[in-house]
């Protein structure tokens, strides 16, 4: 608070060379660039972005970040071109290495160079049936009987039905202490609560992939199966094992 005045004095006193000399040097970069081959530019520039990929861009990187880093590496490129002009002040490199700084702190803050929106898409599905995975979906126990348990809770905001499966212990059904829960999601929730504002193709190639959901017999993402309540007729569904979102993927780093 002390140095206030003193700041307001400097802003004072260099503001009009400011706003005099504001410009000056994007002007003379642009001049610059008017009067250079216009060929060997390109070429320049397509070697340093493919340079600024070698030294930066980690070999499994996704497209995402691929195509980040080429505007890491076309601001390197012109802040270098600029220092070449004698318009910066800077050493050569200078803006070569702070964009690759810049780059490395982007992809830590960002939690790697994996694809961010299988990320998204993963924890979002995750998330969806940790919080509504016992509210959402009625009890469906009976692999042969398709009648609705009267005795399961209420289901409010209905999205399917939950399947629970014993899992044999060392081969004994009998002493299982654990079980998997297998749902069936109508296509509309799928689409529009557990998977709401994301590409549903995308979605779906990703976790058919990974396991979470099984396929029909054609290789779809969806079936035609017959529920508790539908009668004779088959309801499109996603059938979907949760547990395979808890592989320890990309996402849990």
């Amino acid at each position: 608070m002390h140095a206030a005045p003193k700041l307001v004095d400097c802003f004072i006193n260099r503001g009009p060379p400011a706003r005099l000399h504001h410009g000056a040097v994007g002007r003379a970069f642009l001049e610059s660039l008017a009067h250079a081959d216009r060929a060997q530019l390109t070429l320049q520039l397509r070697e340093a972005l493919n340079k600024f990929a070698l030294e930066c861009v980690p070999p499994a990187a996704s497209g995402q970040v691929r195509h980040a880093a080429q505007y890491f590496a076309l601001a390197a490129y012109a802040g270098e071109l600029a220092s070449s002009y004698n318009l910066t002040g800077w050493p050569l490199g200078t803006v070569w290495n702070a964009a690759k700084v810049m780059l490395a702190d982007w992809l830590q803050h960002r939690g790697g160079s994996d694809d961010e929106e299988n990320k998204q898409i993963i924890r979002l599905t995750r998330y969806f049936f940790e919080q509504h995975g016992m509210s959402r979906f009625h009890r469906w126990n009976d692999e042969v009987n398709t009648v609705i348990d009267t005795h399961g809770p209420k289901t409010l905001g209905m999205c399917g039905f939950a399947k629970t499966i014993d899992i044999a212990i060392n081969g004994q059904f009998a002493d299982a202490k654990a079980s998997e829960v297998t749902y069936y999601v109508y296509r509309e929730s799928w689409a529009n609560d557990v998977l709401k504002d994301r590409d549903l193709k995308r979605a779906n190639k990703l976790l058919l992939d990974m396991g979470v959901l099984t396929p029909a017999k054609d290789g779809k993402a969806s079936q035609s199966r017959k529920l508790p309540g539908s009668g004779r007729s088959n309801v499109g569904v996603y059938v979907v094992n949760p547990s395979m979102l808890y592989g320890g993927g990309p996402e849990d780093e």
